[in-house]
């Protein structure tokens, strides 16, 4: 039997856990991605489309088993951080005013912003 054969599987297998991994979806039409991440934070992109019960999910699935990592949340790419800073001290007024909502680990919250507001949910 050659050694390549499988490889087109195991190709196959790797792509999608590299979608699994990236929050890509190719069913549906919200998508989240990590763009940076530092010890205890997380920057995550989704599209505008999303929503609660996608950000809770995708931020999860971010700090798997990490209980201190928070995950800010936006919407549009062009005003997230390139760079997840190592506190949320060192985010930017501009680059927080602009995210959409927070992701709090340790306590299993979602803190989202709509209109100029931050709301506990």
């Amino acid at each position: 039997m050659p050694r390549h054969e499988g490889w087109a599987a195991r190709c196959a297998v790797v792509a999608l856990a590299l979608v699994a991994t990236t929050g890509v979806r190719a069913d549906g039409p919200a998508i989240c991605s990590v763009r940076a991440r530092s010890t205890q934070l997380i920057v995550l992109v989704c599209t505008p489309d999303a929503g609660d019960q996608v950000w809770r999910v995708r931020s999860q699935a971010a700090c798997a088993d990490q209980s201190r990592c928070n995950v800010w949340i936006w919407d549009q790419p062009a005003k997230a951080p390139e760079f997840a800073p190592w506190s949320e001290v060192r985010i930017s007024q501009l680059h927080a005013n602009a995210a959409v909502a927070v992701w709090i680990n340790e306590s299993q919250r979602l803190i989202r912003r709509p209109a100029r507001r931050w709301v506990q949910y």
